[in-house]
């Protein structure tokens, strides 16, 4: 009876430790991998949006996240030869104030232009991190499980983590803020949060040393490519969800029948709703903008390319022909092309003392991906 007493004491306490390593959400090894024991409860469940399930390489993926108000997001695309496809996007909560970032600790959240991206340099494991808020709560686990580091030029300590303890400032989050003076999508000290489930799956799905990171500024919408693969995105969906029905097949009587050929039915289509215009409708008539018409802009300063809200100051630009593989470029020293055209669709090359030439060398991916707009940066 002793025996069968020290026996199942021994088992209720390998019981009760178990459930206490589930329910702290430490780290186990397994094989070459890192498993996160499963927990009792998940606190806010995903909010995230996958648009695929294709796999690419890891290296043709990157990121840009917009401070946009009304959805702070991190979207993930990936390059597909001449195409940029929409992969994944995540809800985050960004720093208590806008704007860019100037100094240590002014509660900003850096901005990359874009052309200009910021880039991960380590992937850390911050599942045992704390930090102090001044809140009142004293020093407490924050960071979820991982800390994507970022290079930030000019400033340090920036980072993508996760939202432990303050998982009610995501976007789409279940919990109850703590205070009304605090804002769901901005609280950060000026790093990126992401749901504690997201962090997880963003790092073992996508990240990489050296992902490019665009973080965009407040002001500023989306991006044609972006634009453009959303539009793709959602007409996909809607194809998926809502299969066009086959065409009514015509039926003759033998009094009715034409002795030669028959006329089929015409083809149902989708009315739209006055003033809407359809993703479908929106790509192609982006595609058409894009064989008409290119835009230059040759300057020394980048921010002259955006107006107050964000979008291209189209007035700085210059109209160039489609056709057009050469562009003079007036610069003390080589000068920088601030968009994401494959390095091998063009060349910069020094033709005189402050002279260089930018060619063409493939102008259908060059100008691909809603690219119909380049900026160029001269030095």
């Amino acid at each position: 009876m002793t025996d069968k007493r020290t026996l199942l004491t021994a088992v209720m306490l390998l019981a009760a430790t178990l459930c206490v390593s589930a329910q702290s959400g430490k780290y186990s090894e397994s094989g070459t991998g890192r498993k996160l024991l499963a927990k009792t409860t998940v606190k806010d469940p995903s909010t995230k949006k996958i648009f695929t399930d294709r796999q690419f390489d890891k290296k043709n993926l990157f990121v840009v996240i917009s401070k946009q108000d009304r959805y702070p997001s991190l979207r993930v695309y990936a390059k597909s030869g001449a195409d940029t496809l929409i992969v994944a996007e995540y809800p985050v909560c960004l720093s208590k104030l806008k704007g860019q970032k100037q100094k240590k600790g002014d509660m900003k959240t850096p901005e990359s232009w874009p052309g200009k991206p910021f880039t991960i340099s380590q992937i850390q494991d911050a599942s045992t991190w704390r930090h102090d808020f001044h809140d009142g709560r004293g020093n407490q686990l924050a960071y979820g499980h991982w800390f994507l580091r970022l290079v930030t030029p000019g400033h340090s300590g920036i980072g993508i983590h996760g939202s432990t303890g303050n998982e009610w400032s995501i976007p789409g989050s279940q919990m109850q803020k703590p205070s009304a003076d605090r804002t769901v999508g901005r609280d950060s000290e000026g790093c990126i949060r992401l749901n504690d489930l997201d962090i997880i799956h963003f790092k073992e799905n996508y990240a990489y040393i050296g992902m490019p990171i665009t973080i965009k500024p407040e002001g500023m919408d989306l991006l044609p490519f972006e634009q453009k693969a959303l539009a793709a995105a959602e007409g996909e969906g809607a194809q998926r969800n809502n299969p066009k029905p086959a065409a009514p097949v015509a039926v003759q009587t033998p009094a009715a029948a034409a002795p030669s050929s028959m006329t089929p039915a015409p083809e149902p289509t989708e009315t739209p709703i006055p003033g809407q215009v359809t993703p479908n409708k929106y790509a192609k008539q982006q595609m058409a903008v894009n064989r008409m018409y290119h835009f230059v802009l040759i300057t020394n300063n980048e921010r002259e390319a955006f107006d107050s809200e964000g979008h291209f100051n189209k007035e700085k630009f210059v109209r160039i022909a489609p056709n057009k593989t050469e562009i003079e470029i007036q610069s003390d020293k080589k000068p920088e092309l601030l968009s994401d055209s494959p390095q091998n669709s063009y060349e910069i090359k020094k033709v005189a003392k402050g002279e260089y030439l930018l060619k063409i060398l493939n102008p259908e991916t060059f100008w691909a991906d809603g690219n119909n707009y380049q900026i160029i940066l001269t030095k």
